[in-house]
């Protein structure tokens, strides 16, 4: 798991290369988001994978390093920083 802390009423994220956060949890259905690194100069790229009972399925999006505004499931996050071996992201922006 990251580092998660709450600042300034706003939750931020530290993931490092393989690590994830819960966006949704429930009895039997999760979605989580892992830092999958950057694969060039210019690009992140985030793995969501979401699991229902016993049943995993995962698929890779890659954004530009301009795009700092994301949502997923409602949630909506902000990159504050990018590098090859971390993301910084603030929720509840």
């Amino acid at each position: 798991m990251g580092k998660s802390r709450t600042v300034g009423g706003y939750e931020r994220h530290s993931l490092a290369i393989g690590e994830k956060i819960k966006v949704k949890g429930g009895f039997a259905k999760t979605l989580e988001l892992v830092y999958a690194g950057m694969p060039s100069d210019d690009r992140y790229c985030l793995a969501i994978v979401s699991t229902y009972g016993n049943n995993q399925a995962g698929y890779n999006l890659y954004f530009p390093l301009s795009r700092t505004d994301l949502e997923f499931e409602g949630k909506r996050f902000y990159v504050e920083r990018v590098s090859p071996e971390e993301i910084r992201l603030r929720k509840g922006v």
